[in-house]
């Protein structure tokens, strides 16, 4: 049996907009988890010498001496507190932060949750989710503006199976020794001149990101909620240089991936875990660097040809 992420506020506006947003995740957990929200303003908070992690305007501390992990949406828009080994997250909304409902949850609320769903074994990637027409899992990973999502759109035209273009989980695999990934569902989104280049047309306008996004059944293809990765790709986009790739050894794999999932250095007593999982992937999938080129566009086909 799957769970979700609960969520518990009293608030109407949190509960429409966090738990639409939620919903729409269809995050598939092996055990439940708890998001609690308030909105009121932020107490003043006590000296907190940790070192700080930063996640755009998001500052995560963690470690000793208290282990609690704290996150502080800045400049004083929210707080969140995690308690250790806890499943239960406990945030704290100004009137002021909820007028930023993009940076509310794709930042703030989204780094809150990458955190809490740790704790029942999902760990974070930067990276998409598809599966082929002949069944095998693909899992891209790259940083923003890395060629992700457009290639996930133009191969969405050609059939394939989408799970998420940049929000992905590693968990345990039903395989022995094998890792899954797992994909919070939300729209795939473009800019206007990838718009153009892969032909899409309708699509939801999202003002605040200056993009338009489909969600995967939008675009005539069907979700897909987990893979098991056998092709890893490392994605970067070149300026006049046609597509190619070049495969990649395991430990090369291995460092790639923990550079697009920084919380692996977080909390000492899921890292281990959370590296675990990925070496499983570097060693179970065949990996590959791939530079995107325009020539995509025109033969979205041509990944596939040259990874056979």
């Amino acid at each position: 049996m799957s769970h979700e992420v609960t969520l518990r506020t009293s608030h109407p506006v949190v509960n429409a907009l966090v738990g639409t947003w939620l919903a729409d995740a269809r995050l598939a957990l092996p055990r439940p988890v708890t998001l609690v929200i308030d909105v009121a303003p932020l107490p003043l908070a006590g000296t907190d010498e940790r070192a700080v992690f930063r996640q755009g305007r998001v500052a995560i501390r963690s470690g000793p001496p208290a282990d609690t992990i704290a996150l502080d949406w800045e400049p004083r828009l929210g707080r969140a507190l995690l308690a250790p080994h806890s499943t239960t997250a406990r945030v704290t909304v100004t009137e002021q932060g909820l007028e930023h409902s993009n940076e509310l949850l794709r930042s703030f609320l989204l780094n809150v949750c990458i955190l809490l769903v740790r704790r029942v074994g999902l760990h974070h990637v930067h990276g998409a989710t598809l599966r082929d027409p002949g069944g095998r899992g693909w899992l891209l990973v790259g940083v923003s503006g890395s060629g992700k999502s457009t290639t996930t759109a133009l191969l969405a035209k050609q059939g394939w199976g989408v799970g998420t273009d940049d929000i992905a989980f590693l968990t345990t695999g039903d395989l022995p020794a094998s890792a899954d990934v797992v994909a919070w569902r939300e729209r795939l989104a473009l800019h206007d001149d990838a718009v153009v280049a892969t032909g899409h047309e309708g699509g939801t306008a999202l003002a605040s990101r200056r993009k338009t996004g489909w969600y995967p059944e939008e675009l005539g293809t069907g979700w897909v909620d987990r893979i098991t990765p056998a092709l890893l790709a490392f994605t970067t986009v070149s300026g006049t240089a046609p597509t190619a790739v070049a495969p990649i050894r395991a430990k090369e794999a291995l460092s790639r991936l923990m550079r697009c999932s920084p919380w692996v250095a977080l909390e000492a007593d899921l890292a281990d875990e959370h590296l675990g999982l990925m070496s499983r992937v570097a060693t179970q999938a065949r990996a590959f660097d791939v530079t995107l080129g325009r020539d995509l566009f025109d033969r979205p086909g041509l990944l596939l040809e040259l990874i056979a």
